[in-house]
């Protein structure tokens, strides 16, 4: 009977979670460099969400990314850093860019900085495999969704790969101007 009660057990369903693993606040205001977050990726999980609230600059510019070479922050600089976002915007028309062997992630393009009711960058990103298990490079997926400089609102997916197959511990998140606001969060994903 299409009526009928249907019942599914707990076990039948996916049993995946969120572990908190690192979280950085940078209150209203603030003035700093970079949001960076060392030695957090461990043999633990092979696949980190990163939760990105809000993040606003002190002044127009990209946010970009960078991964950290050993438990501290030395970063990776060189150009191996390959990318892809693809989205709309507001108006109905195309928001793209790529990267090929760059040295850096680029994840938005220019941001707006003149108000804080543009509501700074907000949206996650998954990191598949920063510790190269297997020789393996590490990928970034997601979606962001932003304010350009164009006063335009957008929403893009973006989809990158580090080159690569030594271990990666930790990334930064920056632009050419300093942070003055971020909330975000980082959780391993347990299978």
């Amino acid at each position: 009977d299409s009526n009928a009660f249907k019942h599914v057990q707990k076990s039948n369903l996916p049993s995946g979670t969120l572990v908190e693993v690192a979280q950085s606040n940078i209150a209203a205001g603030s003035s700093v460099a970079a949001v960076e977050f060392s030695n957090i990726f461990s043999s633990t999980y092979n696949t980190y969400f990163v939760r990105l609230s809000k993040i606003r600059f002190a002044g127009n510019t990209t946010l970009q990314m960078r991964f950290y070479s050993d438990t501290g922050t030395t970063e990776e600089s060189f150009a191996a850093y390959n990318i892809v976002r693809y989205g709309l915007n507001n108006l109905g028309s195309r928001e793209d860019g790529v990267g090929n062997g760059a040295n850096r992630f680029y994840l938005s393009e220019d941001l707006d900085y003149d108000q804080p009711a543009d509501g700074g960058t907000s949206g996650h990103l998954y990191i598949d495999n920063p510790l190269a298990n297997s020789s393996f490079s590490a990928t970034i997926h997601g979606q962001m969704a932003y304010r350009d400089t164009s006063n335009v609102w957008n929403g893009v997916n973006i989809g990158g790969k580090f080159s690569g197959s030594s271990p990666r511990y930790g990334f930064k998140l920056y632009g050419s101007s300093n942070v003055e606001y971020a909330d975000i969060t980082v959780y391993g994903v347990k299978p």
